[in-house]
């Protein structure tokens, strides 16, 4: 049994992970798994606009032009779900963004209009 030095819970070796040095570990197992959370969520906006500044060269000036633009909703359904960049596959321009669904819709439709077109017809006549 031993103290974590971040929570001060005394706990035994199996709440402990050891370090790569082979060292015993001094905060728990919970502890690391918090701290190492925390940063994740720090550093994750800093990756999604990295991201999109390397896949689709779409500064976050651009970005947040686009969200105002599209008044924060998915351009298809109008939902205020997250938002994703859509981009044509062929050419590769960015169109707009899109909630998961939509974004998907799209993908799955391989961005065939005819075929959109055609599942709306039937959609119409059934």
């Amino acid at each position: 049994m031993k103290e974590c030095k971040t929570c001060g819970e005394v706990k035994g070796p199996e709440e402990y992970t050891p370090r790569p040095t082979g060292l015993p570990s001094i905060h728990c197992k919970e502890c690391v798994r918090v701290k190492d959370r925390a940063r994740w969520i720090e550093r994750k906006p800093k990756v999604a606009i990295y991201k999109r500044l390397k896949n689709y060269g779409l500064t976050e000036e651009a970005y947040q032009s686009m969200l105002i633009g599209q008044d924060y909703q998915c351009a298809i359904c109008f939902n205020e779900e997250k938002l994703y960049v859509d981009h044509c596959h062929t050419v590769g321009h960015v169109r707009g963004l899109l909630c998961n669904t939509c974004n998907l819709l799209l993908g799955h439709a391989k961005d065939n209009t005819v075929l959109l077109e055609s599942a709306v017809k039937y959609l119409r006549n059934n």
